[in-house]
């Protein structure tokens, strides 16, 4: 894992490096929590959250779990990303999306959809 960042445009979009893979996390709601604390979530302080996610830089990604809604569960060495799909205001957008290193995207949402497309 390189490091993880809190959106400049605004709202609580996060994005993940994982290697050579990135994850952008759009429509979904998100916690960040260890073991004992509780760290950040989607709805708190744009600072708060922006200081927090980094908190992921230089770990190392230990497991990724998907249900079958496409809610997604990062562990890294320590810590757990938590990611909840959430229908955005037209229902059509993505919960969250993955660059592959082999040039493909999956594409997780809208719904308990999800799409593997080649990376523009």
């Amino acid at each position: 894992m390189r490091e993880a960042r809190l959106s400049p445009l605004g709202g609580s979009w996060i994005s993940v490096e994982l290697g050579r893979s990135l994850l952008f996390v759009n429509m979904a709601a998100w916690r960040l929590e260890s073991d004992t604390d509780f760290l950040a979530a989607c709805e708190d302080d744009r600072e708060q959250m922006g200081r927090m996610i980094t908190e992921l830089d230089g770990r190392r990604l230990e497991s990724v779990e998907v249900s079958r809604h496409l809610d997604l569960t990062l562990t890294f060495e320590g810590l757990r990303l938590l990611l909840f799909a959430c229908t955005g205001p037209d229902g059509d957008d993505e919960h969250w999306s993955l660059q592959l290193a082999t040039g493909e995207t999956l594409f997780a949402g809208p719904g308990d959809s999800w799409t593997l497309a080649q990376s523009q």
